[in-house]
């Protein structure tokens, strides 16, 4: 069910008052994004004074150990959360709309009698919750609950600043995407007036690096492929590299970033290879090429800039089939000279 955003809000705050349980979600492969959002909204409704319990679906990576290590954060486990995601009030999940990125976990609450709601801000042509809280114009998920905590007249203390500042950040790309605009400073500004050390936050997430993922970073970048003269370039990581190197979990923001900073390309694809033998691959752009509409033709989702799948293996089949995706739909926009400039060759 979708409402304006005040009158969302107002229902919203109707379920506050009256419901005492509550089960959160953050996506797999959880995020800074999901994980701010979701542990913002469990600190404000605990200062309600709800019994509240947060889950993820793998531990939680290193670089966010500082907001959820201390066991606020758990991993579902059908046989120690079930009952509780039967019986509870209200589910809440944060950043994502898509049922199959929470495994395991849907199939119990759909079950349950708890009350579903949706918070999220990527685009969606339907949403599950009973109230879905979206705002697609939203620079994160974390501005959704942040909105929320102070339309509710919610105490914004020291943890949920941190929480919130982290899903903001990592979403704005630390405030370097055209998603930045002068009211997320302003929302920046606010959270890091409770004390806040940005640096050490930035250190947590982005300068944790142990040097298996260093080296992985190099070997992946001198495999990059280029497409269309530039303008495409892409990259797998096979499991096999992942073992040979002793690379724990990890994230590709890194990478893509460092794909993306080649001038003449206008979209960047990195396809890895599960354990499972799936593939999961993320796309990005500079904007010219909407790569969550790509996305969306093979099950995933996104933004404009940012979008992501999850596609069966095996790994050469999935690229293969992405590379086709990709080059087709960039060729429209070179044919109109929309794309980036033409690589030149010294």
């Amino acid at each position: 069910m979708n409402s304006s955003p005040t009158e969302a809000t107002r229902r919203f705050a109707e379920i506050v008052e009256r419901s005492a349980t509550f089960l959160l979600s953050g996506h797999v492969n959880i995020d800074g994004d999901s994980l701010g959002s979701m542990l913002g909204m469990y600190h404000f409704l605990r200062q309600r004074g709800k019994q509240v319990r947060a889950l993820c679906f793998e531990p939680l990576a290193e670089r966010y150990a500082f907001l959820g290590g201390d066991g606020i954060v758990e991993v579902f486990d059908p046989a120690v959360h079930s009952d509780f995601a039967r019986g509870a009030d209200v589910f809440m999940m944060f950043d994502f709309s898509g049922t199959g990125r929470m495994p395991g976990l849907w199939d119990v609450v759909r079950g349950g009698r708890a009350l579903k709601v949706c918070v999220d801000h990527h685009p969606a042509e339907s949403l599950p919750g009973d109230l879905n809280l979206h705002v697609a114009s939203a620079p994160a998920t974390g501005k959704i609950v942040l909105d929320l905590i102070r339309a509710l007249g919610g105490e914004v203390d020291r943890r949920i600043a941190e929480a919130l500042l982290v899903a903001i950040a990592t979403d704005t790309g630390w405030f370097r995407y055209n998603n930045t605009t002068a009211q997320v400073l302003r929302d920046a500004a606010d959270l890091l007036g409770f004390g806040l050390d940005a640096a050490f936050i930035y250190r947590e997430i982005y300068q944790r690096n142990e040097v298996p993922l260093i080296r992985l970073m190099g070997r992946v970048a001198a495999s990059i492929k280029e497409e269309l003269d530039g303008r495409f370039l892409w990259a797998t990581i096979p499991r096999s590299l992942v073992e040979e190197l002793g690379v724990g979990p990890f994230e590709t923001d890194e990478l893509l970033d460092l794909m993306r900073s080649s001038h003449a390309a206008e979209c960047v694809a990195l396809l890895r290879e599960l354990t499972d033998g799936g593939v999961r691959l993320n796309l990005r752009s500079r904007g010219k090429l909407d790569v969550s509409a790509l996305a969306r033709r093979i099950g995933g989702g996104g933004h404009l800039h940012a979008g992501g799948a999850t596609l069966d293996g095996p790994l050469g089949a999935a690229a293969a089939r992405v590379v086709a995706m990709v080059k087709e739909a960039l060729q429209p926009i070179m044919s109109a000279g929309l794309a980036g400039p033409r690589r030149t060759r010294g």
